[in-house]
């Protein structure tokens, strides 16, 4: 018997079809940051069904397109931890948005079993006002899932460097936004931030731009005299904000990392299986540099134009 699929809430007593999430102003959160939880079964009455494999969580408009907003520029955000049953659970700790052309990819549901989604709506602080309804949908195997192979080939890199996004930024004492005199980096990459310690900076600096084509952000923390590096890799950056921790005696700089963005995202760290520098198989490079939450590879050291290619599966 195929998979029984069902959304149940929290206290698993009511099948969940539809869900209010309530008002949400510009750059908040609907119904709250928490979200809302949601139990994915497979086979809740126990009608000995097939394991649900490769199980994918998306978002539709109402209409079953992708074509709104709230789709196309993702402002669901999911994620899995917790699980009933004999399922394991993904125990994601950070959400992830969900639109199109991106699903949460999750771990299978045996039967009877059900994985605990958390799920959000974040609208962007530009948001116009309007009504939203859209569908919330999970895709899945009962067999192996076909993969194709994507290859990425990045050309002339630059190095690493310090100020390579913003010259010195003085600090103020108080928070300030500059959106002016901005370097993009040359690919997708995370973002560094390098800060003097002439009077114990402290804070976080706030990158804003583009990741993957979508508004995003990433908090970085300040590393008095050092270098604090980002996690996300950024196509385009529209602000950084310093915050009030840094009083004019001290400077921050803004660069790039050695960590490279993947153009697509990826759901396990084996899911990137061959590197090559400069022509040379550097495969071996790869272990413990994957990050499957961000889509990122660690270089460890990128060689001024030098050129890496990597190769990876997507869904």
């Amino acid at each position: 018997m195929l998979p029984i699929v069902t959304f149940y809430n929290s206290d698993d007593d009511t099948e969940q079809t539809t869900y209010a999430f309530g008002n949400c102003d510009a750059g908040g959160y609907a119904p709250d940051s928490t979200g809302i939880e949601i139990h994915l079964w497979n086979d809740k009455a126990g009608a000995s069904s097939e394991d649900m494999t490769d199980v994918r969580i998306g978002v539709r408009d109402s209409d079953g397109n992708e074509v709104e907003l709230w789709t196309t520029n993702r402002w669901i955000e999911i994620k899995s931890s917790g699980v009933g049953g004999t399922a394991v659970d993904d125990a994601m700790t950070e959400y992830k948005k969900v639109g199109k052309d991106h699903q949460l990819w999750v771990g299978d549901i045996p039967k009877e079993s059900y994985r605990v989604l958390y799920v959000r709506l974040h609208g962007p602080a530009n948001a116009q006002e309007g009504n939203i309804a859209l569908q919330i949908y999970a895709e899945y195997q009962d067999g192996a899932t076909a993969s194709i192979v994507e290859i990425v080939h990045f050309q002339d890199l630059r190095a690493a460097d310090t100020d390579y996004i913003h010259a010195a930024i003085t600090g103020t004492g108080a928070s300030q936004d500059i959106t002016t005199a901005i370097t993009n980096p040359d690919y997708p990459r995370v973002a560094t931030i390098t800060t003097t310690n002439n009077d114990t900076p402290s804070g976080n600096v706030t990158i804003t731009g583009l990741v993957r084509g979508v508004s995003d952000t990433d908090v970085i923390a300040i590393v008095a005299g050092g270098t604090g590096t980002g996690v996300k890799p950024f196509d385009t950056i529209t602000n950084i904000n310093i915050p009030d921790g840094v009083s004019a005696s001290d400077d921050v700089t803004i660069g790039i990392g050695d960590i490279l963005g993947l153009p697509k995202e990826i759901y396990t760290t084996s899911d990137v299986y061959k590197k090559k520098v400069n022509n040379a198989d550097a495969t071996a490079e790869l272990s413990g540099k994957v990050n499957a939450t961000y889509g990122t590879v660690d270089c460890g050291t990128i060689v001024a134009n030098e050129e890496i290619t990597i190769w990876y599966l997507v869904d």
